[in-house]
């Protein structure tokens, strides 16, 4: 994979956060050009996923240190310089410390159809939806009656912790 350096890849406004639902933010992250060409990557990688995953659901999961390590940093760098100081200011008590390494996470047809309401186990979820030609999948808050269907491509969003948002995969 070329990768690119950020100020190739990363949205302009990124770090600007729109208030999309109760305790959900948004903000520009990729470029809809760059979230393409890294499907197209990621397509073209099947061996670098994995489905072992401990939440115990079949979906194949791709750790972005596991494809490159100066591309995980990087977009670690990137979040921490861009998106934790609009964070910190809409989630003032919020205390973080570190996060993980980013994700990707590859659904297929059949692997959130007993996906049942739960929760992630962060303090803060956080989500770049790649792409939007699919059916189904729709990332769905229930308490905040929130649908991530009409998220604009390459958009980040962040979801509060795990205590107030509930999640669910419509199939």
């Amino acid at each position: 994979m070329n990768i690119l350096h950020s100020k190739d890849y990363i949205a302009n406004k990124c770090g600007v956060f729109t208030e999309v639902a109760s305790d959900i933010y948004s903000t520009p992250f990729w470029t809809p050009e760059y979230c393409a060409a890294l499907i197209k990557e990621l397509d073209s990688r099947p061996e670098l996923f994995y489905s072992q995953n401990p939440d115990g659901y079949s979906a194949s999961e791709l750790n972005l240190y596991n494809l490159s390590r100066i591309f995980s940093i990087d977009i670690c760098k990137q979040i921490m310089d861009k998106c934790l100081p609009s964070l910190l200011y809409v989630f003032p008590l919020l205390n973080i410390l570190g996060f993980t390494s980013p994700y990707f996470v590859r659904y297929g047809p059949n692997d959130v159809k007993n996906m049942k309401l739960h929760h992630d186990v962060s303090l803060v979820s956080m989500l770049v939806k790649l792409n939007d030609d699919f059916t189904g999948g729709d990332l769905v808050f229930p308490r905040q009656d929130y649908n991530n269907k009409n998220l604009p491509l390459d958009m980040l969003f962040f979801g509060r912790d795990r205590l107030r948002t509930l999640i669910k995969f419509l199939t």
